[in-house]
């Protein structure tokens, strides 16, 4: 297990940019440590600028990690029908430099809290979980927050899922649905391991729904308010560059 770094910033020189660069490296370095990860190289590239603007600063991590029983892998996609699909992680509802603030039209700088510790309970109880064969699948929630991650899981085997965030924390459904902060991974399990899969897991964990039928249903306070095909949300998440040129 490994990192790697790639550190892309503008001009050094001005004060609000070192600082950017300095409070980068500081992030690396806590999660690193945190889990005992080594950085075995890496590349620092300053005094990146176009038309005397500095660029965005933009750390990049490539991390690898060793599975010592590939039988033991896990998709990231839905395997089967009639499972059971559980958030494991807090859930905030903060929209800091989403996706979804970018896309209208909204200059967020700011970057949801990241609790290292709650993160390495997590880590530790997906490590049980699939150590036992406890789960078919997982997704991490990261571009695009729940929904993106709920509907990427349905395009592998195109098989659909039906969920309630009625209980979810986060306030209004739109932060529930693209939210991108917090520790948080989307498992699949059988149906019938429920009890046993929530007594391994330390963290929170919520069961959201059950995968089957050929729709991605979310539903909230007894309200549809998703309702879409997956063949037709698979199209549109396969063939966006294409729609827009």
């Amino acid at each position: 297990h490994s990192v790697v770094d790639s550190m892309n910033f503008g001009n050094p020189e001005d004060p609000v940019e070192l600082g950017k660069f300095v409070e980068s490296l500081r992030a690396i370095r806590d999660f690193c440590q945190k889990f005992s990860l080594p950085v075995v190289s890496g590349n620092v590239s300053l005094y990146n600028q176009s038309k005397e603007q500095n660029v965005k600063p933009t750390p990049v991590i490539f991390m690898t990690g060793i599975i010592e029983d590939v039988r033991k892998a896990i998709p990231s996609f839905f395997t089967g029908e009639g499972n059971s699909v559980y958030l494991m992680g807090n859930e905030d509802g903060d929209l800091s430099g989403s996706s979804l603030l970018h896309h209208l039209g909204y200059e967020d700088t700011s970057a949801p809290f990241v609790d290292l510790d709650e993160l390495s309970g997590i880590r530790k109880s997906m490590q049980a979980l699939i150590s036992h064969g406890l789960v078919l699948a997982a997704h991490d929630i990261s571009d695009g927050g729940l929904l993106n991650a709920l509907s990427e899981m349905t395009f592998g085997r195109s098989i659909g899922i039906s969920v309630d965030i009625s209980e979810t924390a986060g306030g209004r459904p739109i932060n529930k649905l693209f939210a991108e902060g917090g520790n948080r991974i989307l498992i699949e399990v059988p149906q019938d391991k429920e009890k046993t899969v929530e007594g391994f897991v330390t963290a929170s964990i919520r069961k959201l729904g059950t995968t089957g039928g050929d729709r991605i249903l979310v539903e909230n306070m007894d309200i549809n308010i998703i309702n879409i095909k997956v063949e037709d949300a698979k199209n549109a998440w396969s063939n966006g560059l294409a729609a827009m040129i």
